[in-house]
């Protein structure tokens, strides 16, 4: 095997290694995650075909979580932190009209790779359609010199650089319906926060940047899920005449 050819396979399977672990540092930092595609797609499983007789009924019935970390020490949000952010997102969607509830699930439910048959099974537990999974990336270069990281996102690899002592947040919103296995949208939100010359110590800088990192990651999410919203209701309220079962895949819930 010739050494281009070497060097080739040493840099898949560092690719594949970070993708496994959901992130990967180089320069020194500090990284935690929770990822959709490591929950849903672990090992890169394609998802199972959809049954033929599962379209989505208005109006919906939503269920709101967080994907659960994978193989770390400490997580990098609290649970006041997630259900801060899934009461937020809850009470605005519950203002939409094509939304009939909204349930919030306890992180345990959700397990690590669980995938679309766990989803299954909270979709028969809290007879909801939908399900909206929140989840987060938090790098922080604390002490470091100028590094990156690599991670893997519904979009392919990612790479975040920062600068020393640097705090990048990524949160996102993925709505998918179970039945057919299919994300309808989703909804980025990213902070970026740099060390600002003042008195405090280096792990009150960090824990600060952090709780400032999380509320304007929070905002900006919050900001992209109403325009995603605006153009879902769009879609939903076309006339029969402008679209098919194939792109307007709804049908509507008989009242009960």
């Amino acid at each position: 095997m010739s050494r281009s050819r070497k060097i080739g396979r040493r840099c898949l399977l560092v690719v594949s290694i970070c993708i496994a672990l959901g992130g990967c540092a180089m320069g020194g930092s500090e990284h935690r995650s929770s990822s959709v595609v490591s929950y849903l797609y672990p090992n890169q499983n394609q998802p199972e075909a959809a049954r033929a007789d599962t379209d989505p009924l208005l109006p919906m019935r939503i269920g709101l979580g967080f994907v659960p970390e994978q193989g770390l020490s400490h997580q990098a949000l609290t649970e006041r932190d997630k259900a801060s952010l899934k009461a937020t997102v809850a009470d605005y969607l519950q203002q939409q009209s094509f939304v009939r509830q909204v349930t919030l699930v306890p992180s345990a439910y959700l397990r690590p790779g669980g995938s679309f048959g766990n989803l299954d099974q909270l979709r028969k537990m809290y007879d909801i359609d939908i399900m909206l999974l929140l989840s987060y990336d938090r790098a922080q270069f604390v002490g470091a010199e100028p590094a990156s990281i690599t991670y893997w996102t519904l979009d392919g690899a990612q790479l975040i650089s920062g600068a020393r002592n640097d705090t990048y947040t990524l949160l996102d919103a993925a709505v998918y319906d179970i039945a057919k296995r299919r994300m309808l949208f989703r909804a980025p939100g990213s902070s970026l926060i740099q060390p600002q010359p003042d008195n405090l110590t280096l792990a009150e800088q960090v824990r600060q940047d952090s709780l400032l990192g999380f509320a304007q990651a929070s905002s900006d999410l919050m900001s992209n899920l109403r325009q995603q919203l605006t153009l879902f209701r769009a879609q939903l309220e076309r006339p029969a005449g402008h679209s098919t079962k194939a792109d307007n895949p709804v049908s509507h819930r008989s009242a009960h």
